[in-house]
């Protein structure tokens, strides 16, 4: 068993390497003062060496570029910042608000359109011709599909209330 220093003159490297080396898991730990094996070490060290050479291994925690690091989180932060801003400006919002609103129109939709058949059954019976009873239920769903787009469109930011008969889509 040998200390970190030890194990840094085999591998001609200074013991503060062989810490951080042992610190990001690249060298074996070992146990207590002096229970490191020099072999082991030698080992993982080549062993990480090739994989660096390779192209397995990108970096470790001792050759992290600073400038890369800090352009990487300026780059992140800003793109933080500009998901803040379109969020407060009402362009971006969150997952869960937009499946509990589309949630609740559909519901609210298959409600409306499940009332239909018996609000319209009363107003078809005794019609003379099936082109009056057309229009009654042509009427009926326009008027419907009408009440719910004017339940969810904003009308503060450009949507308009849409009023619709039967016979303007005819």
């Amino acid at each position: 068993m040998a200390t970190q220093k030890e194990v840094a003159d085999h591998i001609d490297l200074s013991s503060r390497q062989v810490r951080t080396l042992i610190k990001s898991g690249i060298l074996p730990a070992g146990s207590g003062a002096g229970g490191l094996s020099v072999d082991d070490c030698r080992r993982a060290y080549i062993r990480y060496l090739r994989g660096r050479a390779n192209g397995q291994v990108t970096s470790d925690t001792g050759d992290l570029d600073a400038q890369k690091e800090r352009a990487r989180l300026t780059h992140h932060q800003a793109n933080i910042a500009l998901l803040e801003e379109q969020q407060r400006a009402g362009i971006l919002v969150e997952r869960d608000e937009v499946v509990a609103e589309v949630s609740g129109a559909i519901a609210n939709c298959r409600a409306r359109l499940l009332t239909l058949p018996t609000k319209l059954a009363t107003m078809v019976v005794g019609r003379d011709s099936v082109n009056e009873v057309l229009e009654v239920l042509e009427s009926g769903v326009y008027d419907a599909l009408t009440e719910l787009h004017n339940q969810y469109v904003d009308h503060g930011t450009g949507g308009e209330v849409v009023e619709t008969t039967a016979a303007s889509h005819s």
